[in-house]
């Protein structure tokens, strides 16, 4: 960009080269030989020593002017650069960048690395800077399956069907399947589902064939905010006193800590369960209706990576309904929980549960003899 002589700055040559000539020591250049351009910045050079910029600069603009030389604006620039005068230095550094054609390499590395020490760093967006530390969400898988079985030594709550109340002894498992998940968000999470349990025996471990009961279904969870499932499901008898009609149910959960966080300490696990179940009359079997609602609260003990042990307490009611009798039951206790988390990013998990449970209430068809039971549990979750 070239610079033309401006009245002012002439005026300005004027002044300095009328104070120096009253000092003297200004015009020792006088008679050096020298082009008037070079004198000048040399005078400049001067000036820019003892940090004098404004006269300067005064200097360097004509001397500029009259020779192209781009030395006379990197010198103007460093003097205000010295002097913390930012945006003048940037200001001649741009003029320099943009007349240094000419200029040796070491004078462009200079200017572009003067400008790069002055030029701001911006302030990162906060908003930016939290999404960009944020982990990412984890992606729910589209399928997935569930496992369990139960065993309570003093119990005689024995459901019609085995799979109406998970809170009862069983052992069956569940396939499930979101064939839209990832694909439409727009709309409640549809999955469809195939089951299978049968009840335990009261004298041990071992399943009663007969009860044996398989069930296919389709399950909505309507909202995000709310873990809610609502379960239509069609009952197709295995065993020989098994049931076949519809079961419909509703459930919902919340809870805190299951999440495996790591070795470095300790954390709170909490968990509510809320469940109902209706099963409509059908073929001789008569309407039946149960509830439950069950709470835990614990914490953590990570043993190693991806395993802990969760001792915790527990409370629990549950209420069944027939045409024949009615069962309502309140408990509390203590338990361990031992977890395994496994699987990409730890989504699932194992645990190996064992509890002792008060009977805290009782109003059950046929009373129970003893004050509480033992109860074992096995889950797998995936």
């Amino acid at each position: 960009m070239q610079q033309h002589p401006h009245p002012i700055g002439r005026l300005t040559v004027a002044i300095v080269l009328l104070g120096c000539a009253l000092a003297g020591p200004c015009l020792a250049f006088a008679d050096d030989g020298a082009s008037p351009a070079l004198r000048l910045g040399h005078l400049g050079q001067d000036f820019v020593g003892e940090r004098q910029c404004f006269p300067a600069d005064a200097m360097f603009q004509i001397a500029f002017n009259e020779s192209g030389n781009v030395y006379y604006l990197i010198a103007r620039a460093d003097c205000y650069a010295a002097t913390g005068s930012e945006d003048l230095a940037l200001e001649g550094f741009a003029w320099a960048a943009e007349n240094n054609a000419s200029a040796r390499a070491g004078e462009r590395a200079y200017i572009e690395s003067t400008m790069a020490r002055l030029t701001p760093t911006p302030e990162p967006d906060t908003a930016e800077v939290a999404a960009a530390e944020e982990p990412p969400a984890l992606r729910e898988p589209n399928g997935y399956l569930y496992a369990s079985s139960l065993y309570r030594m003093n119990d005689t709550f024995t459901p019609p069907v085995p799979m109406a109340d998970l809170s009862e002894p069983h052992i069956g498992a569940e396939l499930g399947w979101y064939p839209l998940r990832g694909i439409v968000d727009s709309i409640p999470d549809i999955g469809l589902f195939v089951r299978a349990y049968g009840a335990l025996e009261t004298d041990g471990v071992k399943m009663d064939d007969d009860s044996l009961q398989g069930g296919v279904g389709l399950r909505l969870e309507p909202f995000d905010a709310l873990d809610l499932t609502l379960r239509g499901e069609w009952l197709f008898p295995i065993g020989g006193n098994a049931r076949e009609g519809w079961m419909f149910s509703a459930s919902h959960e919340w809870g805190v800590g299951g999440d495996w966080r790591g070795t470095a300490e300790p954390w709170i696990v909490a968990t509510t369960e809320l469940a109902g179940t209706w099963l409509p009359e059908r073929d001789g079997f008569s309407e039946y209706v149960s509830g439950r609602a069950e709470t835990t609260l614990g914490f953590a003990l990570p043993l190693t990576e991806g395993v802990a042990l969760i001792p915790h307490g527990v409370a629990a009611m549950r209420y069944s309904e027939d045409d024949t009798m009615h069962n309502a039951l309140g408990e509390a206790g203590l338990g361990l929980d031992l977890r395994f988390w496994f699987g990409g990013e730890n989504q699932g998990t194992i645990d190996i549960i064992g509890q002792y449970r008060w009977f805290v209430l009782d109003d059950t068809a046929l009373p129970l003899t003893e004050d509480g039971t033992w109860m074992g549990r096995v889950v797998v979750s995936r």
